[in-house]
């Protein structure tokens, strides 16, 4: 296989900026979406994309952390690769979702809170394995955590697949698999932000191969 032109272990400045613009365009759009003056809301409207923007950059990251990590990557590093993903994610999401739960509990102990008292009938949906949960069963704060069910998806996804499509010496399983993920977004099999993987990959090769396709 032919090695990345350029191989970086390093943080990459562009990206740290555009995810701090992507954190702060989603927080002031969770802010704002609920404030009584219409200016106020127009300013945040256009937050959430930051999302689709960590979809994008985690499409360019995680191949580029894959080839710089490791100098062959096989199917059989794919374990390896994955306790790395888990460990990365999984200590901050189990936090969230205890402090969201207390806060819960704490609030539905003021007087005068208009909702539930209790845990009866609160799902976790995906719970503590960061799974994508088509149905639709997450509660409470995993709902506002479905991104990442998606986000976790993609890293099984590509930790598979990643020996064939980041082959610069055989382009074709990289066509094959954009095609297929663009053909059931655009089937709505998948959801629409599985093609923005598809482009932070693209960026990828373009990063590491000097070209796109």
């Amino acid at each position: 296989m032919t090695e990345p032109s350029a191989r970086m272990t390093g943080r990459i400045t562009i990206v740290e900026y555009l995810r701090g613009l992507a954190a702060l365009s989603v927080a002031w759009f969770h802010v704002t979406n609920t404030h009584p003056h219409d200016w106020v809301r127009w300013s945040g409207s256009f937050g959430w994309l930051g999302v689709d923007v960590f979809f994008v950059i985690s499409g360019f990251v995680i191949p580029l952390s894959i080839s710089s990590t490791y100098d062959r990557y096989s199917i059989r590093q794919f374990p390896q690769f994955m306790a790395r993903r888990v460990v990365r994610l999984e200590p901050p999401y189990l936090i969230s979702i205890a402090l969201a739960l207390g806060l819960w509990q704490l609030s539905s102990m003021v007087p005068g809170f208009p909702g539930a008292n209790s845990f009866g009938g609160c799902r976790a949906g995906s719970g503590p394995f960061l799974l994508p949960d088509p149905l639709h069963a997450l509660r409470l704060v995993t709902a506002r955590l479905l991104e990442l069910g998606w986000e976790f998806a993609f890293y099984i996804t590509i930790g598979l697949l990643f020996p064939l499509i980041g082959n610069p010496d055989n382009s074709v399983p990289w066509y094959a698999c954009a095609a297929l993920i663009l053909g059931l977004t655009a089937a709505h099999v998948l959801p629409a932000r599985a093609g923005l993987f598809v482009m932070g990959m693209g960026v990828y090769r373009l990063v590491a191969f000097n070209r796109l396709l």
